[in-house]
Formats: C-alpha cells, sequence, structure tokens
C-alpha cells in the first residue's frame, strides 16, 4: 500500500499539466479532513462514539434497576434457549 502512495506521489510531482493536478486537487478536497481512506472501507479518524449519549442514560437506568432488584436478568443459556426456541434453530 505505501508502496503505492509513493508511486502515485511521484506521478503527481512530475505531472506539469494543470487540468490533472486541478483534479487530483478537486476530488482530495471532497474528502473530509477526519476521513481516512482504505481499501473498500472509509472510517472516521478521529476516535468518536457512534452510539448517542442517550443509549448510554438508558442503559444506566437499566443497570440501576437491575442492582436494586426491580427487574431480573436471565443468564446467557436462559436467553438462548429461548431464542433456540423462537426462532426453531
Amino acid at each position: 500500500m505505501n508502496t503505492r502512495k509513493l508511486e502515485l506521489i511521484q506521478l503527481i510531482m512530475d505531472c506539469h499539466n494543470i487540468e490533472i493536478l486541478n483534479e487530483i486537487e478537486s476530488i482530495l478536497n471532497e474528502i473530509p479532513d477526519n476521513m481516512v481512506l482504505e481499501p473498500n472501507q472509509m472510517y472516521k479518524a478521529d476516535s468518536i462514539d457512534l452510539v448517542p449519549d442517550s443509549h448510554y442514560v438508558h442503559l444506566e437506568e437499566d443497570r440501576r434497576r437491575h442492582l436494586n432488584g426491580e427487574t431480573k436478568g436471565s443468564t446467557w443459556d436462559e436467553v438462548e434457549k429461548r431464542l433456540r426456541k423462537k426462532y426453531d434453530l
């Protein structure tokens, strides 16, 4: 991958056609500064939380109710059995 990048940089350096250089600049300017391109994927370079804060608030409330004995939890085995039965697995 790095070799390919270096080859492309060299091609750009050797290019004297302003139209081509402008087109390359235009393409690169369309990529947000905090995006990183990799083969077949695009992801945010910054460490961001994709889960909204409201979900954490909801989870914390559920956890509090569970710890206070207001709700009943299930073991993984119980959940697995229910899912197998429900989806006939």
